[in-house]
């Protein structure tokens, strides 16, 4: 190597030089930092998908639970009105044959009474 044939780098050239390798270094880091964003980007929407798509089958399933809820509580407040329909009804009817039976026994009182009055009047009366 001789260093007798190289001329001296001028800053003209040195700045020329660094303008290339600069330039080609931004289109590098341009390329590096873009796929892997690229790539980051993708799975990202594909993970936003996936989670979109999870809370879409737990609306869904949160639905049918509070359809079964409902259905279970409508059915049950049914089950609990209808135990008490019939319970009014034989108390109702227990009400119904107390009153009956109270009123027989009055009006055996009253006819005992009567003959009370009755047998009193045709007994001889002592003078």
């Amino acid at each position: 190597m001789n260093n007798q044939n190289q001329q001296p780098l001028t800053k003209d050239e040195l700045t020329y030089a660094l303008k290339e390798e600069r330039g080609e270094l931004v289109k590098l880091i341009k390329q590096e930092i873009s796929l892997p964003i690229g790539e980051k980007i993708d799975k990202m929407a594909g993970q936003i998908e996936s989670i979109q798509t999870h809370q879409l089958k737990q609306d869904t399933r949160m639905d049918k639970m509070e359809e079964r809820f409902i259905k279970k509580s409508t059915e049950d407040k049914n089950e609990i009105l209808n135990s008490n329909d019939k319970l009014m009804a034989e108390l109702k009817k227990k009400n119904e044959e107390e009153a009956a039976h109270s009123l027989s026994h009055i009006q055996i009182k009253n006819n005992l009474l009567n003959h009370e009055h009755r047998l009193q009047a045709l007994e001889p009366q002592p003078v």
